[in-house]
This record gives C-alpha cells, sequence and structure tokens, in this order.
C-alpha cells in the first residue's frame, strides 16, 4: 500500500540537509478504542511530515503513520479497552532524512463515563475547526478536502463559538483564543462588504468575494436575471 508520493527537484550534491529538531512535549491521551496524541516543536520549511512510531505492550517500535506540517495531532485507533501503547515522534524532511524521535508517551485505553464521551466529542469538533483554518485569515474552509482558496463566513460562525467553547474547556490555552480572533477580525476589517454584510465565500488569501453561484452572484446578494 502507498500513503505518500511526493515529486521534488533532486538536492544539488553541495546542499547538506541541515539536522531537524525532534519534535517536543508529546502526550498522549487514551479514550475508549484510541488514543489522541498532541506535540509541539517549531517548523521550517525544510519540514515535510512527521512520522508516529508506536510501542504495544513494550513490544518493537513500529511507524504506523505520518501527519502534515502544522497538525500537532495524532489519532491512533487500537480498537479495544484496556489496551496500552507507547509512542514518539520524529521530524522527516523532503529527502525522508528524519530527526531523532521525541521522549515517549504513554497511554491505556479505557471505558468511559458520559462526561468523558462529551468531552471527547466536544474537542474533536473543536480541532475540526483549529486545525482546518485558513492559515491567512483564521476563517473556516468551505469544505475540507476542497478548494483551499475558500473560506465560508456561514461555517466560521460555528468556529468562533468553538473557539470560546475550546478556551473554557482548556482544550486551548485563552492566549491562543485571542490570537486567533485577532487574525479573525483583522481579515475582516480589510474584506469586502455588501451594505455592511460580508459575502458568504471569500479568498481567504485576499479577502475578495468568490461568486460561487454564478456570473450575477456577488456573494453577499443576489440579483435575478431580467425576463
Amino acid at each position: 500500500m502507498v500513503d505518500q508520493v511526493h515529486v521534488a527537484d533532486e538536492p544539488l550534491a553541495s546542499e547538506a540537509a541541515a539536522p531537524m529538531a525532534a519534535p517536543t512535549q508529546l502526550t498522549a491521551s487514551g479514550y475508549d478504542r484510541h488514543v489522541l496524541l498532541r506535540w509541539g516543536g517549531a517548523e521550517t520549511a525544510e519540514l515535510a511530515h512527521y512520522v508516529i512510531y508506536r510501542s504495544l505492550d513494550g513490544g518493537a517500535w513500529t511507524p504506523i503513520g505520518i501527519q502534515l506540517p502544522g497538525i500537532h495531532l495524532y489519532s491512533d485507533f487500537l480498537g479495544r479497552a484496556g489496551a496500552k501503547a507507547d509512542y514518539k515522534v520524529s521530524a522527516a524532511d523532503w529527502q525522508n532524512h528524519e530527526s531523532a524521535t521525541s521522549a515517549a508517551a504513554s497511554a491505556m485505553t479505557h471505558e468511559m463515563s458520559d462526561d468523558e464521551l462529551l468531552a471527547m466529542l466536544q474537542e474533536g469538533a473543536f480541532h475540526y475547526y483549529w486545525e482546518g483554518a485558513e492559515p491567512n485569515s483564521g476563517l473556516a474552509h468551505e469544505n475540507m478536502p476542497g478548494d483551499d482558496r475558500i473560506v465560508a463566513t456561514g461555517a466560521s460562525g460555528f468556529m468562533i463559538e468553538a473557539l470560546v467553547v475550546a478556551v473554557d474547556r482548556h482544550f486551548i490555552t485563552r492566549e491562543q483564543g485571542l490570537e486567533r480572533m485577532d487574525r479573525i477580525v483583522g481579515f475582516l476589517e480589510r474584506a469586502p462588504r455588501y451594505h455592511g454584510a460580508w459575502s458568504h465565500y471569500m479568498n481567504g488569501a485576499t479577502g475578495q468575494t468568490m461568486p460561487l453561484f454564478g456570473m450575477l452572484d456577488n456573494g453577499g446578494t443576489w440579483s435575478r436575471p431580467p425576463s
């Protein structure tokens, strides 16, 4: 099975790749059937992906998946309660040279209470918006995967509500929530408006309206064609 394909120019022989820094602050949280990993660390242009390693019940370390830059989460579905696993994460460059691995983190899956289940669902729904936001505007994409340019004001309203809940539930820090809101407000201040309303679909890089419904659509109002 092929899970990654990358096409790039061959690096020059004179270009010595700088060693990648190992990810930091790896944590592992066990739920009923899966373990959620989180980590930190600075990212550079050389970073192509992260590699996740797992050891089950003290066994050999095995690579189980990769994650894209900018996403410091990985869900490992073990399929049962009472499973113990250890994890490490490395950073890989575009030539698949890996850094040293992070310090190990351990977790065990367990049967969950109703309150634990609700918290898990809330956090999972929040991270859909948090990791899936358009990077320049901070607003929510219309769909994922899809056209990476398109952000939607409707979906972004749900995202802003999720930000408030995430800070209150300590899924992110208050400073992280404020930084994201500042980015959103700064973007909206510069985006075109129609009779005071923003268009439903905008280009997240430029703020310009994206008329997805036809040539007479300006994204904020709709004009009926002449009879």
